[in-house]
Order: C-alpha cells, then structure tokens, then sequence
C-alpha cells in the first residue's frame, strides 16, 4: 500500500524549502555530511552550535551507540538510500545551504538533489536527515570535534 503526501502539507514543504533557500535558515541540529563505509560505522558531522565547545560542527560517535540505535541509524540511511533513489548503495550525502541536499550513491550518474525530487519524498528524505541528527546530537564525538592548534615546524 502506498502512503500518499497530504497536498496540504507538501505545498508547505515546497514554501518552506523555497525560503529556506533564499536566506540560509534551517533548523538545527542538522546533518551537514554522511559518509559511509562498507567495512564500518558511517562518519557523520552535524552542524549543531553548543554541543561541542569551541564549534559549530560536531562528528557523531556512532561507536558510542547501542547495538538498537545503530540499527536504527542504519535502517534510516537504507530509507535515504532507497526512496532517494540513487544508484546502488549511498555512499555521500552533503549539505548545500537551506533545507538542500545532495545525495550519492555508488553510481555517481544518479546523484540527487532533494529539490529535484517529488514534494513528498523531498519531505520525508529531509525529516529523516532531521532525525539522524537529532539522533547524532547525543552522542558527540569530543575529541575528533574539538579544534585543535597544530604547530609545524
């Protein structure tokens, strides 16, 4: 059975993204970058202020998560995967400014950006973005997020 998007709020959406474009705002936390790997966790920074001291990105300890909110972690990239409809498995997706994404899978040909999809599955593909980070913000990862000075020489 197929879940039809309320026209109502997918019109919303299409407002919603059409703003967010034109002056930068979204809501935070946000995923500013996912990588995954084949052989391990995906790397995923976030843009969230205040978590971390000293910075407005965060790398998430997905280590640190339970063996459940992993694979729930990992069911919602499949979701990313599937319903955005690149080729093969995802392997990228970044943050381009607004509410816009782009989405990579391991066919670079069929790269997507969310604005370039249907109104609902733009929708569903940005709030499941929103949950990973929300997630994500929870488990911050301290030491790779933290600025560092590096002397050379």
């Amino acid at each position: 059975m197929a879940i039809r998007a309320n026209p109502e709020r997918t019109a919303a959406w299409t407002q919603r993204m059409r703003a967010a474009a034109d002056d930068e705002d979204f809501p935070l936390p946000a995923v500013d970058t996912i990588v995954t790997h084949p052989d391990g966790p995906p790397s995923i920074l976030l843009v969230a202020p205040d978590i971390v001291p000293g910075t407005d990105e965060v790398f998430v300890a997905v280590d640190a998560m339970s063996v459940q909110e992993q694979a729930v972690l990992n069911d919602l990239l499949h979701v990313l995967g599937d319903r955005s409809g690149v080729g093969g498995a995802l392997t990228y997706v970044r943050h381009l400014g607004g509410l816009e994404y782009e989405i990579f899978g391991s066919d670079p040909a069929t790269a997507v950006r969310l604005s370039q999809l249907q109104p609902g599955v733009a929708q569903l593909i940005w709030q499941v973005l929103h949950f990973i980070a929300a997630l994500g913000q929870y488990f911050p990862d301290d030491a790779a997020s933290t600025p560092r000075h590096v002397s050379i020489g």
